[in-house]
């Protein structure tokens, strides 16, 4: 059953990826029972998570800063951690 609420936000997100609409982020970590995305850069980010330490499962939205953290609201066990941060893209400026 903790796991169903893990599956059940991925499942959205695969329809709308069917569906042919582009998500902004994907984090698809269900074997250590989370998964969270983002439909839009301007949405919040839509989190589902089972707790392996106290067994909690939740589901929320929150704006979450780089590099992402998410830990249990009932016992504050690191759920996910982002280990880097992504690199700004663009071009690299010419050293003179």
């Amino acid at each position: 059953m903790a796991k169903d609420v893990v599956s059940k936000l991925k499942e959205e997100a695969l329809a709308l990826l069917n569906k042919g609409e582009q998500i902004a982020a994907i984090f698809n970590r269900v074997s250590n029972g989370l998964f969270m995305y983002k439909h839009k850069p301007a949405d919040k980010f839509k989190i589902a998570y089972a707790c392996k330490e106290c067994g909690n499962t939740e589901f929320f939205e929150s704006d979450l800063a780089v590099p992402y953290t998410v830990n249990c609201r009932k016992c504050n066990h690191l759920v996910f951690k982002q280990e880097k941060a992504p690199s700004p893209r663009g071009r690299k400026k010419a050293v003179k």
